[in-house]
């Protein structure tokens, strides 16, 4: 939505959860903290779930950025609490996936897992030995994901060469005008 009504969409707020970063949404005069926006996510996806699974007891699961540092951990968690999740628990993006190539594909082997998301480059090493799995080091890059990678590809490939072949403006990349 952020692209049709900008005015009236939260990004990129993942990013700044775990900070007091106000969020703002210009066409409702409104703030909100990065918890509210995800725990306003949370609550969509939440919904979507069958209600047998939302009644369950059991703990459930968010997959987060390896990158995640404890109180950004920590901020999901209050996230999830202000969304009405009960019992919940946090696994970083790696750990899931080696969870579920498992699952679909129980091979012995050497697996070396990567996520670049939106916001973050996830990566681990993983080996499986008679359905045993042991994950090395999963770790992450904040500030390393699509958006990152789409700036710089713009900023040192695209525009570049743009202005090599064609006769544009220097800046018109930064120009508003329509």
């Amino acid at each position: 939505m952020a692209a049709f009504a900008p005015d009236h969409t939260a990004t990129p707020f993942k990013r700044l959860i775990g900070t007091n970063t106000p969020i703002r949404i210009p066409a409702l005069n409104l703030a909100l903290t990065p918890e509210e926006c995800n725990a306003e996510i949370l609550k969509v996806l939440y919904g979507y779930l069958p209600e047998g699974i939302r009644n369950d007891p059991e703990t459930g699961t968010i997959t987060v950025p390896a990158a995640f540092n404890q109180t950004e951990r920590d901020a999901t968690l209050s996230a999830a609490q202000m969304a009405g999740i009960g019992k919940l628990a946090l696994m970083q993006k790696p750990v899931a996936a080696v969870m579920t190539i498992m699952r679909t594909r129980p091979t012995d082997g050497n697996f070396l897992i990567y996520d670049l998301g939106g916001g973050t480059f996830d990566i681990a090493l993983a080996q499986s030995n008679a359905g045993c799995v042991s994950l090395f080091n999963p770790c992450g890059i904040a500030m390393c994901g699509g958006r990152d990678r789409d700036r710089r590809l713009a900023d040192e490939i695209a525009t570049p060469r743009l202005l090599e072949h064609f006769d544009l403006l220097d800046n018109f990349a930064t120009d508003a005008r329509p």
